[in-house]
């Protein structure tokens, strides 16, 4: 969760907006990430809600079962 934070941090200080990641977490936890985006733009994106924080309510993640990847569903507090 402290990853998701730092993105919505790094959003609100830096101006980015993220449209995609590559994301590994080894066995000891550690998680390791490439996110790619790009600075927002009002005339390219679309300007929605605004994320307050990362919510552990009705977090969910499923493991990764032979080709299917591991799959984890966030709540945003907005």
């Amino acid at each position: 969760m402290n990853f998701l934070s730092q993105l919505v941090v790094i959003h609100e200080t830096e101006g980015l907006v993220f449209a995609d990641a590559e994301i590994s977490v080894s066995s000891g936890f550690k998680l390791t990430a490439k996110c790619l985006g790009e600075r927002f733009d009002p005339a390219r994106h679309h300007y929605g809600l605004h994320i307050k924080a990362v919510s552990y309510h009705l977090i969910d993640v499923c493991a990764a079962q032979e080709s299917k990847p591991a799959v984890a569903q966030v709540l945003f507090d907005i």
